[in-house]
């Protein structure tokens, strides 16, 4: 290095490098598929009640819908960013069967069934007052639901509730056949119990055409890399 040249025209040369580089691959900065808009569908029943939000890892941003019944399935469509989460926040209260049954889609096409231990899904147990406790929830209890599950590591895999089709559940989903079982939370004491609140949550990850791509534009990059020490 010259003592007179100074850090801001290393900074500008490097900068310039850099444009030069992926100009000639093209390959130049595009925008982060991983904050892209995602469409993001659902049916879901849970047995009792639910409320349906999105928002981040530490809490809900956004009302989407709320379910009062177990008899017909509740449809939702919202936008999300990759890195949200859908929450749903659920309730037994009749002490017969609970649990949480349904599809998701991230374009109205493919569709997973929601079922014990779906990748990206997480569950949480809260309480035991879904019976004389569900008014419904507010907003700001369902993000203090979030912390507590947050600061006590209470996420955990989906487990089957005691819900299934044509007990508890419909036989289908609008054309879609019911999974084979619902899904709900363990106690902290293990099983489970009448009236318990939970909450659960999705993170919404990529689509595959975006992972494709990003490995496809990975992949191009590294062989410039190469090329250029050869």
């Amino acid at each position: 290095m010259y003592h007179d040249e100074s850090i801001y025209d290393i900074r500008v040369k490097r900068a310039r490098f850099v444009r030069s580089e992926c100009a000639d691959a093209g390959a130049c900065p595009q925008p982060d598929p991983f904050r892209s808009q995602h469409q993001l569908s659902g049916l879901a029943l849970p047995d009792d009640v639910a409320e349906i939000y999105y928002g981040n890892a530490n809490q809900t941003t956004s009302f989407i819908t709320r379910t009062t019944t177990w008899q017909s399935p509740t449809n939702f469509n919202v936008s999300l960013n990759v890195g949200d989460y859908l929450y749903i926040a659920a309730a037994d209260r009749f002490a017969v069967r609970w649990g949480v049954g349904g599809y998701t889609s991230p374009d109205g096409v493919t569709w997973t069934a929601i079922a014990p231990n779906t990748v990206n899904w997480e569950v949480a147990y809260i309480d035991s007052l879904g019976q004389s406790n569900w008014g419904p929830p507010s907003q700001a209890e369902i993000d203090s639901w979030i912390s507590i599950a947050n600061t006590n590591n209470l996420w955990g895999p989906l487990v089957s509730g005691t819900a299934a089709p044509g007990a508890g559940m419909p036989q289908f989903y609008g054309s879609l056949p019911a999974a084979n079982s619902s899904v709900w939370a363990n106690l902290p004491t293990g099983g489970q119990s009448p009236y318990m609140r939970v909450i659960f949550r999705q993170y919404v990850v990529p689509e595959p055409a975006s992972m494709a791509a990003l490995g496809v534009g990975l992949a191009g990059l590294l062989g410039l890399r190469r090329r250029r020490k050869a």
